[in-house]
């Protein structure tokens, strides 16, 4: 099954989505900034400078435009109640987020840097991948092969075990966690060379965990919910 750039990234997002936690808000002062006073803070703080006048006021209504940015995407996520800051959240936020957004950026279009940066808000409005809804998968191993057979899967998995948290290679049947608290994506199921049948999951701890990023976990291990959880609530969106 070839896997798409369009849910390629709609499922990044959505694991992204996901764990993403927002700080809590500091208490706010009896008179909000300016536009104009934030802009300075950033300058002050980035010990930026402008000779032209024309150029500073321009940049000026860049920052304001970026700043509306910020509070509108904030204001999506925070209204969604099911959400919980550092505890997680869930994947059909993430699709109901999209829509609501009425798309997303790729990856390739405005990459994650890893450092505080301005919004670059062009950039921001390049809506390249979008969803017209999103789908349940029913509970068991059964419906979700039939699922995975069409697209990858996002799958909410028990992942706080320390077996699997320092999983290396294989097919993974050990110790699981009691209780659902992670985020994966399901994108294939095989059988290994010694004939232990598997569902493939890519993870978001980065190519350095398992094989690549990515974990071989057993499948039909004779739990009516999967190993780990994994075929208990399962969804995919539709493009």
């Amino acid at each position: 099954m070839a896997f798409t750039f369009k849910s390629e990234s709609i499922i990044s997002l959505a694991l992204i989505l996901s764990a993403w936690a927002w700080q809590a808000m500091s208490v706010r002062m009896l008179r909000e900034p300016t536009i104009a006073e934030q802009h300075q803070q950033w300058v002050v703080k980035y010990v930026w400078t402008y000779e032209d006048p024309l150029e500073k006021a321009k940049c000026q209504a860049i920052f304001a435009q970026n700043l509306r940015f910020i509070e509108d995407f904030k204001r999506v996520l925070q209204t969604i109640l099911s959400s919980y800051g550092c505890r997680g959240g869930y994947p059909d936020n993430a699709f109901k987020f999209i829509i609501q957004n009425q798309g997303i950026i790729s990856q390739n279009t405005y990459a994650y840097h890893g450092m505080d940066r301005i919004c670059n808000a062009t950039k921001a409005a390049e809506h390249t991948v979008r969803i017209k809804g999103f789908a349940y998968v029913p509970p068991g191993e059964d419906e979700l092969m039939k699922a995975v057979a069409q697209q990858t899967v996002v799958v909410i998995i028990a992942a706080s075990g320390r077996v699997f948290q320092s999983y290396r290679h294989g097919v993974f049947n050990g110790d699981c966690s009691s209780q659902l608290d992670h985020v994966v994506v399901v994108v294939w199921y095989g059988k290994s060379e010694d004939g232990i049948n598997f569902w493939k999951i890519r993870n978001s701890w980065g190519v350095a965990w398992g094989e690549g990023g990515y974990m071989r976990i057993q499948r039909g291990g004779g739990s009516s919910k999967g190993m780990c959880g994994l075929s208990s609530e399962a969804s995919y969106p539709i493009a």
